[in-house]
């Protein structure tokens, strides 16, 4: 049974919290100088709460729908966040950045009497792509300056269906643009009001704003510059508002974000930490620089390699430095080793106490692998040059807020020296993963982040994550390894259990990522969770940018969602929603009824006694009723035959079989149940309309793994766009997802698109020529009855300039790849994960050593051509035997052949598939009826091995030829055929 859902509330009441003794208390000097928000501690009346409810009652008779509202803005008037069945607003599929923005701007616009937008200045902040899903941010700006807190959030699918947004736009904002003050003025102004000279600030960020103040008679507006300045020498980093027009400080917030430290748990970590004791790592991303040659970095395994012609040797150095990060040492000389490298002789550099001191090399690699994680998660992570910049970091400090501590400024993180009761920060590994989180919080929302709850517990998250622990700080306390600072596994709870202090409110949404975390690894497996709550965390932030913990919550439920409808739940809302219930946060709630958790079957074979299907229900409103849940299957469409599920014995999990089926059978099941209040529903929801399915085959790859498949022809000539096995980044044109059920991930694409999801689709298409794929050799013979192939394909080309010219084809072979006979060739553009499936009788009387050619190519000018493949298996009625595979290989033919052109009748393009034995001379001409040559197709030296030519129907001078029969003939070095060909116009 699920937990009640809590109703969102509007105030937090926030109860002291006594910090136990021996605690050490960071910042205390600093945060005194903090200055509230104008209006932050008001709490408006409920004057607009009634017109509010009206006009989402309008909204949802408006737009059909169901609807709910999480919070109610009461200094705007606005829904905060909206959740619902979902409305679509375009009629065109939502293909690139440019179409998402048009479609949320169309819908807040349609919408405008409920998202209060009418007037207002809406700037693109951010587009997010996520699976099938766009994010897009917009920021409220006036008269050209930002609004503080003024923004709008639509979420919508690829098919142009709203199903999750938000409005904090302020209506009506009167106010004098006109600055008195510069904003340099501003920046002297703010850094001088915390007692500091300008000469040891650094200028981070500075920019004019609007900030609202909320009173209770009406919001007020004034003209603000916003300034953020660091001085290192104190530390301290600010982030100011100083009134434009008086030069008064009208809020201030301290942005230095440091390890600060509020209690200990007992616990026992085996991440790195000095606690560990002394291993030997090899250190990746280091640099190496040889004097008069050049450098390097090394790889994951340590090693680095640098061309060198000559034979002389050479002076190399070393330094705790790279890429993502270069090591400063604060209490005596930064590490640097000098050495000699001679050509050709592997050269070892091991890093010691005799050459640097413990900290510096800690510290280095452990901020190798925080970046080395977030850019995992998060490729396209990168705002202002970072992550993907380096990173200074900091250790042996004892200035600032040392000993026992370690901060991020805004441009490095810092550790301290040991002293007292405490270690040094700078070995203990989450403790550096924690100050590179927040750099990943201010990179992930832009800027200077959200507040410091938000702040503290996201870089407690990363830290989470990378360990695999919950704790944060183990070791801290030089005496003994025995306690943590902060643990994310906790019972704490929103809002009653906030005390003001970021560290320890930080902990209430790391719980919520824990649990979820902890909930998914039981349900899905370590392999599949741990990449999976790393994903719907960063996205989840990512596309919202929340700035509270609640809205965080409700964001990873957005990114979990899988169809665009938030009410009928999320691909994993039962695990979400456990760990949101235990921290006090409310779930996005669901259509009344009983839902269903279940991970689908994937292609099944018949040497198994049963098909076991197990899935969790829940209802929203009662209690489920163990007898009612009941799995509803059939074969090939016929009667459905329906089974109890009984309790496994874990909460609200069932289970029942489907007994063993034949070869080739298509199985479709859903489940159904109903609550002690009469609730009902299915599994999925929609069924019997929609159903899960699988088929019994003899052999099935989904390709998630390494099976032997072999890239690349020898004629291929593509200069991009060459076919690689990955987990797919989409475009307008290629696909976002692979097609195996969840878990699945990985396909063969023609190129990983490398910049960001739904990003301009010419970045990685195919170019200049053909891109080949060779399946393995599988080995059917001695099917008697059944023998076919199955496979699933994506295929674009109608997009860009003179779409629609170049074929996708696919051949296939009965003898390992001597010859080849085609079974597709088409230029019809079709952006899903199509199912082919082949007869194999029909082509071979007896199938035998089957292999599959797949070819994409793009000859035309400025074409976008993408292709797939995915899924592939094989019924044939091999007895109990399982089909052998063999890797594929280049194959070179026992015997030269011309094969037969295909299509054939062809209109307007047709493919001839011709082999060598041996390198040498070619020549491939088409002639007329007559015996006229109209065209030659090649005349080169071609190496031997399979080859193919597309012929376009057009002559020698560029001009189609008429229909009629044609004849091509190939020539080669003792060898000569001619066939004829049929085109029809």
């Amino acid at each position: 049974m699920m937990r009640p859902l809590l109703t969102a509330t509007f105030a937090a009441v926030i109860l002291a919290v006594l910090v136990p003794a021996g605690v050490l208390a960071i910042h205390s000097h600093e945060s005194e100088l903090e200055i509230e928000r104008p209006g932050e501690s008001v709490v408006l009346g409920w004057r607009v709460l009634r017109d509010a409810e009206r006009s989402l009652e309008a909204f949802t008779q408006q737009t059909d729908g169901r609807w709910g509202v999480t919070e109610w803005n009461h200094a705007t008037g606005t829904p905060h966040l909206v959740y619902g069945s979902g409305v679509q607003v375009v009629t065109e599929p939502v293909l690139d950045e440019l179409a998402a923005v048009d479609a949320a701007r169309t819908f807040i616009d349609r919408y405008a009497d409920f998202t209060r937008s009418s007037g207002a200045e809406l700037r693109v902040y951010d587009v997010v792509k996520h699976r099938n899903k766009w994010a897009v941010n917009f920021a409220q700006y006036h008269d050209g300056m930002r609004v503080v807190g003024g923004r709008a959030d639509v979420v919508l699918t690829d098919s142009g269906r709203v199903f999750f947004f938000g409005s904090d736009i302020y209506p009506d904002i009167s106010l004098d643009s006109r600055p008195a003050l510069s904003a340099s003025a501003g920046f002297e102004r703010a850094v001088s009001a915390v007692g500091l000279s300008s000469e040891s600030a650094t200028q981070q960020e500075l920019e004019t704003v609007i900030l609202p103040e909320h009173r209770q008679s009406g919001n007020v507006y004034r003209a603000a510059h916003r300034v953020m300045h660091y001085h290192d020498s104190v530390p301290a980093r600010w982030e100011s508002y100083v009134d434009a027009s008086t030069g008064d400080v009208l809020w201030r917030l301290d942005r230095l974000f440091a390890v600060d430290f509020s209690g200990n748990v007992d616990a026992e970590i085996e991440d790195q930490s000095w606690c560990d004791g002394v291993s030997m790592r090899d250190l990746m991303d280091h640099d190496v620089v040889i004097t008069d040659v050049g450098s390097a970095v090394t790889g994951v395994d340590g090693t680095f390699t640098l061309p060198y012609e000559g034979t002389d040797d050479h002076e190399i150095i070393y330094e705790l430095k790279g890429p993502w990060a270069d090591v400063y040492n604060f209490n005596g000389p930064d590490a640097y080793v000098s050495d000699t490298i001679t050509p050709g002789v592997h050269k070892t550099h091991t890093w010691l106490d005799v050459n640097c001191d413990i900290a510096e090399r800690d510290a280095f690699y452990f901020t190798n692998r925080v970046h080395d994680f977030i850019t995992t998660v998060d490729p396209d992570l990168d705002y202002g040059g970072w992550p993907n910049n380096q990173m200074d970091v900091n250790v042996n400090r004892s200035d600032g807020y040392c000993p026992g501590n370690a901060w991020y400024s805004g441009t490095s993180i810092n550790f301290c020296l040991a002293g007292g009761s405490y270690a040094n920060t700078a070995r203990i590994g989450d403790v550096v993963y924690h100050e590179y989180g927040h750099g990943c919080v201010d990179w992930t929302w832009g800027g200077s982040g959200p507040p410091s709850d938000l702040h503290e517990g996201n870089s407690d998250i990363i830290a989470n994550l990378i360990t695999k622990y919950s704790i944060i700080g183990y070791g801290f306390y030089a005496s003994h390894c025995a306690y943590g600072i902060r643990n994310s596994d906790n019972n704490l709870r929103y809002p009653e259990d906030l005390n003001g202090s970021g560290h320890h409110d930080g902990q209430i949404i790391a719980g919520f990522i824990w649990d979820s975390r902890e909930n998914l690894i039981a349900s899905l497996g370590e392999a599949v969770a741990e990449p999976l709550i790393a994903e719907i965390w960063q996205f989840g932030r990512k596309m919202g940018k929340p700035m509270t913990q609640p809205d965080q919550v409700y964001w990873t439920f957005v990114a979990d969602d899988d169809d665009g409808d938030l009410t009928n739940g999320t691909a994993h809302y039962m695990d979400l929603c456990d760990a949101a219930d235990h921290h006090g946060f409310d779930c996005l709630p669901l259509t009344p009824g009983v839902h269903f958790s279940h991970s689908e079957l994937w292609e099944q074979t018949p040497t198994r006694d049963a098909y076991e299907v197990t899935a969790t229900a829940w209802s929203t409103e009662g209690n489920v009723i163990p007898g009612s849940v009941v799995m509803h299957w059939r074969v090939n469409g016929g009667g459905w035959m329906d089974v109890p599920m009984t309790p496994t014995g874990d909460p609200d999990e069932f289970t029942a079989n489907i007994p063993e089926q034949s070869l080739g059978e298509y199985i479709e099941y859903y489940l159904e149940g109903e609550d002690d209040l009469g609730y009902g529903g299915t599994g999925p929801e929609g069924a019997p309309a929609n159903l899960w399915d699988f088929q019994i085959v003899t052999y099935y790859d989904a390709l998630e793994a390494e099976s032997g498949w072999v890239i690349g022809a020898d004629d291929d000539d593509a200069v991009r766009g060459v076919w690689e096995r990955v987990d797919p980044t989409g475009t307008a044109a290629a696909p976002s997802d692979d097609s195996t059920p969840f878990p699945g991930t990985h396909c063969f694409i023609t190129d990983q698109h490398d910049g960001d999801e739904g990003g301009w689709q010419g970045e990685s298409d195919i170019d200049g020529g053909k891109t080949t794929l060779f399946s393995p050799v599988y080995d059917v013979t001695g099917s008697a009855t059944i023998a076919t192939l199955k496979y699933r394909r994506w295929y674009s080309t109608d997009t860009g300039n003179n779409g629609g010219e170049d074929p996708w084809v696919v051949s296939i072979s009965n003898d390992a790849g001597d010859t080849w006979v085609e079974i597709e060739n088409t230029t019809a553009s079709d952006r899903s994960w199509l199912v082919v499936e082949v007869d194999l009788f029909t082509h071979f009387p007896e199938p035998e050593s089957l292999q599959v050619m797949f070819e994409a190519s793009d000859y035309g000018t400025n074409a976008i051509v993408e292709a797939g493949v995915d899924d592939l298996s094989i019924i044939a009625d091999l007895g109990q035997g399982p089909v052998s595979v063999e890797p594929a290989g280049a194959g070179i033919p026992a015997a030269a052949y011309l094969a037969g052109a295909s299509p054939n009748p062809f209109n307007p393009r047709t493919t001839i598939h011709y082999g060598l034995t041996e390198t040498g001379s070619v020549r491939l001409e088409i002639y007329d009826i007559s015996g006229r040559k109209i065209r030659g197709l090649v005349d080169t030296v071609q190496r031997a091995g399979h080859h193919a030519i597309a012929w376009d129907g057009l002559d020698s001078t560029g001009n189609a030829v008429a229909s009629g029969a044609y004849f091509y003939r190939l020539t080669l070095p003792g060898f000569t055929k001619t066939a004829q060909m049929t085109l029809l116009r």
